[in-house]
């Protein structure tokens, strides 16, 4: 299934586990800034994060080069992702969003998010699939595929309760432009790129008009590990 938005997919699962679960475990794996903190009020929420990183580092398209909010080191727990000092099946709920990419060895740190689900737990998890450096230089990967999250549910006996993917090609390419607008810190260079995102937007409608095919490609991923039934 394709969606539109990975990170309002996220946020309508979140808050509807809210308000389907009373006084459960929700551990906010490479929590950051907290930004799901604020929806939980029946069930006990935890934050985990390295606490290293600041803010900044080559995103100053998305602003974060002044980032005020970031406070990874005021989480709960602070430690390394693969190694959370808390019992096994202690969690209802694990949340890993946008995490994935800045995490050195992506395989440990689900095994140990895996260790920590309690039966019938789910690990939601969201991605970009394909993005610019940024928080450097905690960044370490990028291009995690549908296929590795399923191969690594079958081998460490997860069940994928549901897998999206987030836009398309002629998606990506249109947004590309857009990103390459909002880089440059001169005007004049954000006007000139005007005629180029108006060109894509117009490539987009043609493709999807003529149904071209297309390359397998896409900017994010949403999923959701569960131990238990479906």
């Amino acid at each position: 299934m394709k969606i539109k938005n990975r990170f309002q997919k996220t946020q309508e699962y979140i808050e509807k586990w809210e308000l389907e679960n009373n006084n459960k475990m929700v551990l906010d794996a490479g929590a950051g800034s907290r930004p799901y903190k604020k929806i939980f009020k029946k069930n006990q929420y935890i934050s985990q994060d390295f606490g290293e990183y600041k803010g900044g580092g080559n995103t100053a398209y998305w602003d974060q080069e002044a980032e005020k909010r970031w406070q990874g080191e005021n989480a709960d727990i602070l430690s390394d992702i693969t190694e959370i000092p808390l019992d096994q099946n202690t969690c209802d709920l694990i949340i890993c969003t946008e995490v994935l990419e800045h995490v050195y060895n992506p395989v440990e740190a689900l095994k140990e998010l895996t260790r920590l689900l309690r039966q019938d737990g789910n690990i939601v998890i969201s991605v970009p699939y394909a993005c610019h450096y940024h928080q450097e230089p905690y960044f370490f990967n990028c291009g995690l595929s549908t296929h590795f999250f399923k191969k690594f549910a079958e081998e460490n006996g997860l069940i994928v309760k549901l897998i999206d993917t987030e836009g398309d090609y002629v998606d990506f390419l249109s947004f590309e432009n857009y990103v390459l607008q909002r880089m440059q810190k001169e005007k004049i260079k954000r006007v000139l790129m005007l005629p180029a995102i108006i060109l894509s937007r117009y490539q987009k409608f043609i493709h999807r008009l003529i149904g071209l095919d297309q390359p397998k490609l896409h900017s994010g991923i949403f999923c959701v590990l569960g131990k238990g039934a479906r």
